[in-house]
């Protein structure tokens, strides 16, 4: 890649007449990761035009090139909306580059979000060049390896992070903590949760990963309510079983992976909880996975059956909603505190 390309490159995109609602910088270390982002990007391209600038480590070994091109990409109702492209594929030796390709392609005075498919807490130098010009880092937790060590790792960076940032699999589980707020709204409710016997959380399952939300809907609660993690239990089929305590109570909670075609993989499908006085409350989400209907029964009554909505990122204009305008709040930390505790082998 020469400095004359690269200016051929910047020329053919300053001279482009298209508008943009913002830039999508995009970088990912292996093909399976790429096709994954791939996916991301169609959902944001069909409803929304942008600059995206895609950066793809080669990790082939011996390998020190940095190779550029630039593409056009139509999508939405009759292809009315159009995205720039601009692709760089780079070895580990030129990477210090990127960001001098990157800048004068960045469309000026609009939002410039980073999606970093890889551990940030690994990849520092790249990372921290492009910060410098990025308004928002978007990862995710999934894409990082061992949980436990990703949530150890993730304190000492975001107290030296400078920009505002979001965990795909946090954003996930918005709905369901939308959800849990509503359902337990009183006194003697959050009293159930806080002090129940045992949960038992139902997940779509196909492969070791889909259980990051699962997980993070624990540790959420577990902050939440104040309770100290005590053991773990690996069962058969991927089972886990969790024992926390609140003021020398015991708390089971079970994450159940199950089998469901018409589920998103990961996603939450029952939530059960059984409490004192033999108080039992069931979640069950609908077909559609937009609804979840609520029994709530106990020894002396059986409440009417009620549905909630369930806001889905997947759905609309949810990504881009929950993810690039949304912030974390302090409840990531204390839950990724809550997760550094435990060593979830499903998840390498």
């Amino acid at each position: 890649m020469t400095i004359i390309e690269i200016e051929d490159i910047k020329n053919q995109t300053q001279n482009s007449t298209q508008s943009y609602l913002f830039n999508l910088i995009v970088y990912s270390t292996c093909k399976a990761r790429t096709a994954e982002l791939k996916t991301i990007l169609t959902r944001i391209t069909e409803k929304f035009p942008c600059r995206i600038i895609q950066i793809e480590k080669i990790c082939e070994p011996n390998t020190d090139e940095i190779k550029v091109s630039l593409s056009k990409e139509r999508s939405g109702k009759n292809g009315q909306i159009t995205s720039d492209i601009i692709q760089i594929f780079v070895s580990e030796s030129q990477m210090e580059r990127v960001p001098f390709i990157i800048l004068p392609n960045i469309v000026a005075d609009l939002p410039v979000y980073l999606i970093f498919g890889d551990d940030p807490t690994s990849e520092t130098k790249l990372l921290k060049n492009m910060q410098s010009f990025s308004t928002k880092l978007i990862f995710n937790a999934a894409w990082s390896g061992s949980l436990k060590d990703f949530s150890k790792r993730m304190k000492p960076f975001l107290q030296n992070l400078k920009i505002d940032f979001m965990d795909i699999s946090w954003a996930l589980l918005n709905g369901w903590k939308e959800l849990l707020a509503q359902v337990f709204d009183t006194p003697l409710k959050i009293s159930h949760l806080r002090t129940c016997k045992k949960i038992i959380i139902n997940y779509a399952y196909e492969k070791p990963e889909d259980l990051i939300e699962a997980i993070y809907l624990t540790a959420f609660i577990a902050s939440r309510m104040g309770w100290e993690f005590k053991a773990q239990e690996i069962q058969h089929h991927h089972k886990q079983a969790l024992c926390y305590q609140y003021r020398g109570h015991d708390i089971n909670v079970i994450l159940d992976p199950v089998s469901d075609a018409q589920a998103k993989a990961g996603s939450i499908i029952n939530f059960e909880l059984f409490a004192e006085n033999a108080t039992v409350y069931k979640l069950n989400s609908l077909k559609n996975s937009s609804k979840v209907l609520l029994h709530i029964s106990s020894d002396e009554k059986c409440e009417i059956p009620c549905t909630f909505a369930l806001s889905d990122i997947n759905r609309g204009n949810g990504f881009l909603r929950e993810v690039f305008y949304q912030s974390p709040g302090h409840h990531y930390a204390e839950t990724l505190e809550m997760i550094s505790k435990v060593n979830f082998r499903d998840i390498k």
